[in-house]
């Protein structure tokens, strides 16, 4: 309140006398905005680690054009993991709950139940993990419901293994339909997701859908950060290229300690002695509902360091 008072004397041009009894002294606005509460945010991008992808697909017959064009694309997600040191596991579930070998059980091909860089085929297994069997009884499309019984009952039964506690997480759902899960609220599916990992500040959930049949898990994708497109934008590989470079841990978006003044954001990149200087609205956006910085495009190579500079609201 004191400093409001201050500034709004400056700016009528009036002297006020100091509590001290400093009568003559002036305040100066730049003095204000100098001894502002300001806050420097520093991160440092990591070198790639380990990535566990999950992709949550729809099994209806309806969505077999879906599958194929995900199934053509998947070398785009491929060829960045290839030679990127990341050690990842990818993984295929349906978003049927209603029968026993699915209900967020990985799909097994080639005798594995994901891929990861030792598998000698990674193509032609994700093909045959990703064609479901469309021809039988599926149940409605929860791909909230499945990813939970995939994460938590089946983590330690038929999923074995397939998480690891020192990767990030990454999902995708991919469905022409609303989402019907019951099992968790949208509120309380985003905080169980944003809990389960260590990582949450890389941690994605991206969703490839029709977003006027499925209105939540947009939402759930804002909040816990990811990518929403729709499912007739076609062809998918940029879909899947973004989602691998997320899944490299290069991350975009990071988290503020406190909430900031918009317009006093600055954001530094520091890289091999080079530091460059971002702009908001331009290079980068402030998510208030996440309290974070998000890069539009750049992202910072490993070992650059990254300084978020600005004024505590």
């Amino acid at each position: 309140m004191r400093g409001t008072l201050f500034a709004a004397l400056v700016l009528m041009g009036c002297n006020e006398p100091s509590i001290g009894g400093d009568g003559d002294r002036e305040y100066d606005i730049r003095e204000l905005e100098r001894t502002r509460d300001q806050v420097t945010d520093s991160f440092e991008q990591p070198p790639p680690t380990s990535a566990d992808v999950l992709f949550v697909i729809s099994n209806w017959w309806s969505d077999g054009q879906l599958r194929q064009e995900l199934i053509d694309s998947f070398d785009d997600l491929l060829n960045v993991f290839l030679g990127s040191g990341i050690d990842y596991h990818i993984g295929v579930i349906s978003t049927d709950t209603d029968h026993f070998h699915e209900n967020g059980k990985l799909h097994e091909a080639d005798g594995v139940r994901w891929i990861d860089p030792e598998t000698p085929n990674p193509l032609e297994t994700f093909a045959t993990m990703a064609s479901m069997d469309a021809q039988g009884c599926v149940g409605p499309r929860r791909p909230r419901d499945a990813t939970w019984l995939a994460l938590e009952v089946e983590e330690d039964s038929w999923n074995a293994g397939f998480r690891r506690d020192d990767a990030s997480l990454h999902t995708v759902f991919v469905s022409d339909a609303g989402d019907e899960s019951y099992r968790l609220s949208v509120d309380e599916f985003i905080r169980w997701y944003d809990g389960y990992t260590a990582t949450p500040e890389v941690d994605t959930l991206s969703t490839i859908i029709d977003p006027l049949r499925d209105n939540e898990n947009p939402y759930v994708t804002t909040m816990v950060g990811g990518a929403t497109h729709h499912i007739d934008d076609r062809p998918w590989r940029n879909v899947l290229l973004e989602i691998g470079l997320r899944a490299q841990v290069l991350n975009q978006e990071f988290m503020l300690s406190a909430v900031p003044v918009l317009d006093t954001i600055v954001v530094e990149i520091s890289h091999h002695e080079q530091t460059q200087r971002l702009s908001l609205g331009d290079d980068f956006t402030y998510s208030e509902s996440r309290n974070s910085v998000q890069l539009v495009d750049y992202q910072p190579p490993t070992g650059a360091s990254i300084d978020i500079s600005y004024d505590r609201r």
